[in-house]
């Protein structure tokens, strides 16, 4: 009888070890349910941040398309204006169809790298560059206020 007595107490003392054990679990459940959704959450955060990494990069090199091609106007208007400072007619006329033609190039890099809404300032500034009737002092001013929007851009 003995034994059996013992065997009953441990079989009670089993039991309420495995209750306390079942509630400990039932109180940490939304601890547990927390972990279990943590590693899909860093992963979605992992990806969102590289994807906005690659994005903001390839933003940046489309927007050093467009100041490459704008260092070019500058330049040519530079040539421009010394060319006719100096006199030399010849080389102040090829240094406007250059500048021209780098114009038009720069229209197109605008359209095709400069986010939509901000376009129209970019190419009312380069409408300016173009006109034949502006000095090239009007003109290196707006490729200035163009280099300004495209600091503000990024």
């Amino acid at each position: 009888q003995l034994l059996l007595i013992q065997v009953q107490k441990q079989k009670t003392d089993l039991e309420r070890a495995l209750l306390a054990t079942d509630r400990l679990l039932q109180h940490n459940d939304l601890l547990f349910k927390i972990i279990a959704v943590l590693p899909g959450v860093s992963l979605v955060y992992l990806a969102a941040s590289v994807a906005r990494s690659l994005w903001s990069r390839d933003a940046q090199h489309q927007l050093g398309g467009v100041r490459a091609c704008l260092q070019h106007v500058e330049r040519l208007l530079l040539d421009a204006e010394h060319f006719h400072n100096i006199g030399q007619e010849a080389l102040y006329r090829e240094a406007q169809g250059r500048l021209s033609l780098e114009c038009r190039q720069l229209f197109r890099v605008i359209l095709a790298n400069v986010p939509r809404p901000d376009q129209a300032r970019f190419l009312r500034e380069l409408a300016l560059i173009a006109a034949s009737d502006r000095s090239e002092g009007h003109k290196h001013l707006a490729a200035v206020r163009i280099s300004r929007y495209l600091n503000a851009l990024r």
